[in-house]
């Protein structure tokens, strides 16, 4: 099964970040890997093809590292040969100006291999966790489930945008204490087109990131007030 957010599911996402300096395209990426495994779990599968479908995915997890730490040995052989001989010649006709334009290529290359690795890395782990949540808890399927959606969500924004787990409230400009802030809009432009009428709203979602936050996942920060 492959997810893929509509252009208006997109445009939400986008109106939520404005301002920030994160790569729009690999947020889209990462959530659509984390909606597709919420759906294949809604499937209901059996447990036993759960935990075939979890050693299948740990396995692709020690195969990714092992390509990460031949690619970091190879990034930090490159770096150290370009400093100690920054412009070698291949031959005597390759002049300095050229030989400094093409290790910045190479550079450059070897650079956007680790950030690739590094982010299927990631997808990998995240897959790993909700299968693993299944197979422990599979009897309490419904709130696991999306307890890890909601989870997932929470790491995009922390290692992906890097917010904080926070939230405010407006208790001095209205007299209501309505929780609101910058990751309550980016959850619920998430999740609201697949979770519609069963989408939590604002205290719903500051219960969440409150319990996940307790739980000793992510950051240390507490609610600010406004």
């Amino acid at each position: 099964m492959t997810v893929v957010l509509t252009d208006e599911h997109r445009r939400a996402i986008a109106e939520t970040l404005v301002g920030r300096n994160v790569e729009l395209e690999r947020v889209y990426r990462q959530l659509e890997y984390v909606l597709e495994g919420y759906q294949v779990l809604e499937q209901n599968r059996p447990q036993s093809e759960f935990k075939a479908v979890l050693k299948r995915r740990r396995r692709q997890r020690e195969l990714i590292s092992e390509l990460l730490i031949m690619r970091r040995d190879d990034h930090e052989a490159m770096l150290k040969s370009i400093q100690e001989n920054p412009a070698a010649a291949h031959d005597e006709e390759e002049d300095e100006e050229d030989e400094l334009a093409r290790n910045q290529v190479l550079l450059r290359r070897e650079e956007t291999w680790l950030a690739t690795l590094e982010e299927m890395q990631q997808q990998a782990e995240a897959r790993i966790g909700m299968i693993e949540s299944l197979d422990q808890g599979f009897h309490r399927k419904a709130n696991l489930w999306k307890k890890n959606l909601y989870e997932n969500v929470l790491q995009i924004w922390q290692n992906t945008i890097k917010g904080k787990l926070t939230y405010s409230r407006s208790w001095e400009e209205t007299g209501e204490n309505e929780p609101f802030g910058p990751l309550i809009e980016f959850f619920t432009a998430c999740l609201k087109p697949v979770l519609g009428s069963k989408m939590p709203g604002p205290y719903g979602i500051a219960a969440i990131i409150d319990g996940v936050r307790a739980s000793g996942f992510g950051s240390e920060c507490r609610p600010s007030s406004s």
